[in-house]
This record gives structure tokens, C-alpha cells and sequence, in this order.
């Protein structure tokens, strides 16, 4: 048995998203929470649980990173820390 890439398991999880919702998504940024394995992977948990369903990173961090800032409707896969795609969430 051969073990999907994360690739492979984000392009699976996009295609499910769109099976179910209607859209047409061919690409979405995807990224974990936290800057540690223990609260990156406690995060996402909360997550899929439903007891999280808030977060934001710094103001600094979009502009020391050149990153657009989040808008309305934005779509982002959240993973675990090896990158293990977990779930879609909007902004």
C-alpha cells in the first residue's frame, strides 16, 4: 500500500470541498497554526472539534512576510505541523 504525499492528500481534500459546496477551487494556500509542533497540532484539534473557530496572526507578521491581509470569504487549508491537510477553513 502506497501512503499519499501531502500534495496528494490536499488535492483530494480540495476536490471533496468542492463536491460538496458547489465551487470550483483548483489551488488554496495552506499553512499550520502556531511556531511549534505541540500548539500547531493542539491547535488544529480545536479546530476539528469545533472549540476554536478564531484566529489571526499579527499585523507585523503580514507585513514582514509581504502577505496580503486576510479579507472576507478567503479560503485556507489549515494542517497539522508534518503538513498533513486537516480541513478548509473562510475567513
Amino acid at each position: 500500500m502506497q501512503l499519499l504525499s501531502n500534495e496528494q492528500r490536499i488535492a483530494q481534500l480540495i476536490a471533496r470541498f468542492n463536491e460538496q459546496s458547489g465551487r470550483a477551487v483548483v489551488q488554496l494556500p495552506s499553512w499550520h497554526f502556531c511556531d511549534n509542533e505541540q500548539d500547531a497540532n493542539d491547535c488544529a484539534l480545536l479546530v476539528l472539534k469545533g472549540v476554536k473557530q478564531a484566529t489571526t496572526p499579527s499585523l507585523y507578521w503580514f507585513k514582514a512576510n509581504n502577505e496580503a491581509l486576510p479579507e472576507v470569504g478567503d479560503l485556507a487549508i489549515f494542517t497539522n505541523w508534518q503538513g498533513q491537510p486537516l480541513g478548509i477553513i473562510e475567513t
